[in-house]
């Protein structure tokens, strides 16, 4: 049976930032201010927490406003651009990480991305 996957590029360059959790305080007005207010002109915000820090992630926009209270060692800028994919399909059971997998290895060798995020419905 041929799988049925479609995979579209976002039209997003998205930024991450990493941010050791005694430094969050620093970001917080750029933060909220982007997450919950119709102030500022990101379109792209994502918000996750692991044990030892926060990660953002958010568009050109978003990062503009966030870079001035930056100047910390506690908080790490990512140099790269990641561009955000769409994957659906009827056939995702092989999993996420096999896909992702072979979908890196191509845009390698295409020497297309620097850095690839997939988001799946």
């Amino acid at each position: 049976m041929e799988a049925n996957i479609e995979l579209r590029l976002l039209d997003y360059k998205l930024k991450i930032i990493s941010i050791k959790k005694p430094s969050i305080h620093k970001l917080m007005f750029a933060i909220v201010k982007i997450a919950f207010t119709s102030k500022t002109k990101c379109s792209f915000f994502s918000f996750t927490e692991t044990n030892d820090d926060y990660s953002i992630v958010v568009d050109h926009y978003g990062f503009q406003e966030l870079k001035p209270f930056t100047n910390d060692d506690d908080i790490i800028l990512s140099n790269s651009d990641w561009i955000p994919m769409h994957l659906s399909g009827e056939d995702l059971q092989r999993g996420i990480s096999k896909i992702a997998k072979y979908l890196i290895i191509v845009c390698k060798r295409l020497q297309f991305l620097k850095a690839v995020m997939i988001y799946h419905y």
